[in-house]
């Protein structure tokens, strides 16, 4: 999940001509397996039901903070 956004970045950028590090502010969304995912939480609870989400929170970090390379202080 991390590298397709890595490399979505690096193709919105390279349309929009300018360079990854330009990229101050993300906003990612998808459903809670991607989300999991994304912020390296086990997705192992959601395969059964009910499921209950770790959050459900909207969460806000430094795209470093998942690997993404962008701005130095690019936030998600």
């Amino acid at each position: 999940v991390r590298a397709a956004l890595q490399d979505l970045a690096a193709d919105v950028a390279a349309d929009a001509g300018v360079d990854v590090t330009d990229i101050l502010d993300v906003c990612i969304v998808g459903n809670p397996i991607m989300h999991h995912l994304l912020l390296g939480i086990n997705p192992v609870e959601l395969g059964g039901a009910p499921f209950a989400l770790t959050t459900d929170e909207a969460t806000r970090m430094r795209a470093a903070d998942i690997g993404l390379r962008l701005h130095p202080g690019a936030r998600v």
